[in-house]
């Protein structure tokens, strides 16, 4: 009996921990500040293309710019989207 009790008094420590990292992890501004500079690059490279590429960054740039937008009104944002970005923004 106390051996059930004290797995689950570890059980809800560890999950209490895992909750709060991961909100402490995907804390709005820290994303926010974030993809700021990566935007000032995106915005760069628009005013620098031509042709296909700028269009692409075109697309990149307004997806990047919504995602701040919610972001930075606190609304939630899917973390799909923010890890899209980022790879999208890698390449």
């Amino acid at each position: 009996m106390q051996t059930k009790i004290a797995l689950l008094a570890a059980m809800l420590v560890l999950l209490s921990g895992t909750v709060l990292w991961a909100q402490s992890h995907d804390d709005p501004s820290r994303l926010a500040a974030m993809l700021e500079p990566m935007l000032e690059k995106c915005d760069w490279k628009v005013r620098n293309l031509t042709g296909g590429p700028k269009g692409v960054m075109l697309l990149h740039q307004a997806k990047m710019r919504r995602i701040l937008g919610e972001l930075k009104a606190g609304q939630l944002v899917d973390s799909k989207e923010i890890h899209e970005i980022m790879k999208e923004h890698s390449s």
